[in-house]
């Protein structure tokens, strides 16, 4: 694979290891989640500029960081304080069904959908996608969530290996 490929893949994830790496320094959730927030509102216009067409499920992630902080925010401000408190106290499943929902208007818009490959099995590969996003997030959504030991980032990992697996079903060519 060439390097400009890999670079590019890795700077679909720029927002989310921002988001992390702030809220790792300073501990502030607020900050971390603007500074995803306009890294992941800057990659979407890099990618439009190039002409890239963004990963699916990298696209759902950032969706959901450069919407969550403005959301929160907005409620805040409204006087919804309550409301932004439980999306914070949810983020996981949140995330989860954000990828899920972005994975479904991929689905029903676009020929290659969710996996992001045209071919036979494509629809059927992100109807299934679709389904593994969407268990997740209800896993994650129960009371216990700590004593899971899964957790967003495997379910994440999860359905990335999916994708590549049912992208190479579907068309018989690698992913």
């Amino acid at each position: 694979m060439p390097r400009p490929k890999i670079a590019a893949r890795l700077a679909e994830s720029y927002p989310g290891l921002g988001f992390l790496a702030v809220l790792l320094l300073t501990d502030d959730l607020r900050l971390a989640g603007w500074t995803g927030a306009m890294l992941a509102l800057a990659l979407m216009l890099w990618l439009g500029w190039r002409g890239r067409r963004p990963d699916t499920i990298a696209l759902g992630l950032n969706l959901f960081t450069l919407l969550c902080a403005p959301l929160v925010e907005t409620l805040h401000l409204l006087g919804h304080g309550a409301q932004g408190r439980l999306l914070l106290d949810h983020l996981r499943p949140a995330l989860l069904v954000t990828v899920a929902l972005t994975g479904a208007a991929l689905t029903l818009l676009t020929p290659s959908g969710f996996v992001g490959r045209a071919g036979a099995g494509s629809r059927r590969g992100s109807l299934a996608l679709l389904l593994l996003a969407l268990v997740a997030a209800l896993l994650l959504a129960r009371p216990p969530v700590a004593e899971l030991p899964l957790n967003a980032a495997a379910a994440l990992l999860g359905l990335f290996l999916a994708r590549r697996w049912i992208a190479r079903r579907a068309v018989g060519a690698p992913a």
